[in-house]
């Protein structure tokens, strides 16, 4: 995180300001990754909810029952405070910044006391500020959106994803193993909402490696499922990630290589991606002439990375 400044008001060539940190988001980074998040036991401690959580009311409800968790009100009061990703996008905001060269036209204080710019990253304004627009005298940037935060909640030693108390309740759900993969896949082609309800609702951690694998391979099927919004089904979304439009060879390995970079590649779906794959490069018109495939084999690194995700004793769908 980088220490800047955000003016809040001006006095002629005087810009009062307030210490904000920058975080940084892109496809390799997460905002949240810059927080310095933690992993409690939860039993009977007090939470406070952020807004735009994917942690729904129902898994509150599970962990007040399992763990004897209480959300309150106030922040002051909790123990530990959720965040999310969702939330942290949506307070960023357009911002301009001053350019560097442009620095030494203003002095800079912050609660009442003068600062040196030098000694922070950036000087940000927020968009169309009285007096320093591109407009009026071009000593700012264009805007765009970025992330400032407080030192409040940049230096929280209490913060605690809602994807970590999502796992939390997941230990207490149902896990969907092997023996309920060719039911689960008639549900989805009967009725998707009730099949993405199951998976939004089953132990994500044991079960990661049939669901990833069912969300990309009947990702059409789910596009325009009336639940796709519901709280319980995006958070499930947001576990899995970003999941391909069709299904074809690349999909597959995408699959692939999802699962083994999330530990959850296990011999059962490898078993189904590799038939799949096979079946789809074995259809293609230019191997039904006189060119055939002599022999398929996994990448022996992938093969390193196959787990055992459960117990296949514990598993089963909900009644």
């Amino acid at each position: 995180m980088k220490k800047s400044l955000l003016v809040i008001d001006k006095d002629d060539n005087h810009l009062i300001c307030k210490e904000v940190y920058y975080l940084e988001s892109n496809y390799r980074i997460k905002y949240l990754d810059h927080l310095d998040l933690c992993e409690p036991k939860i039993d009977d401690k007090s939470f406070y909810r952020y807004p735009n959580l994917s942690f729904s009311r129902d898994k509150v409800e599970v962990l007040k029952e399992k763990n004897n968790i209480s959300i309150t009100r106030s922040e002051a009061k909790s123990d530990y405070q959720i965040i999310s990703e969702g939330y942290l996008k949506k307070i960023s905001g357009p911002f301009a910044f001053i350019y560097e060269e442009h620095r030494d036209n203003y002095t800079y204080s912050v609660n009442e006391n003068d600062v040196k710019y030098d000694d922070y990253d950036c000087i940000y304004v927020r968009c169309g500020f009285p007096g320093l627009s591109r407009r009026q005298n071009g000593h700012v940037s264009y805007s765009r959106n970025y992330l400032l935060i407080d030192e409040k909640l940049a230096k929280c030693k209490t913060l605690v994803s809602d994807i970590y108390m999502n796992a939390q309740c997941d230990k207490h759900l149902n896990v969907i193993g092997e023996d309920d993969f060719d039911n689960l896949v008639s549900i989805i082609k009967s009725d998707k909402v009730l099949a993405l309800e199951m998976m939004a609702n089953c132990n994500f951690e044991k079960s990661q490696d049939i669901i990833t694998y069912l969300l990309y391979r009947y990702s059409n099927y789910f596009h325009y499922s009336k639940n796709r919004n519901h709280v319980n089904v995006k958070s499930l979304y947001n576990k899995v990630g970003a999941i391909p439009s069709s299904w074809n060879t690349y999909s597959v390995t995408a699959t692939v290589h999802r699962l083994s970079e999330t530990k959850g590649l296990t011999k059962f779906i490898l078993h189904k991606l590799f038939e799949e794959w096979k079946a789809m490069v074995s259809s293609q018109h230019y191997f039904n002439g006189p060119i055939k495939i002599k022999q398929i084999v996994i990448d022996p690194e992938i093969l390193k990375t196959v787990v055992n995700l459960r117990d296949e004793q514990q598993v089963g769908l909900p009644d």
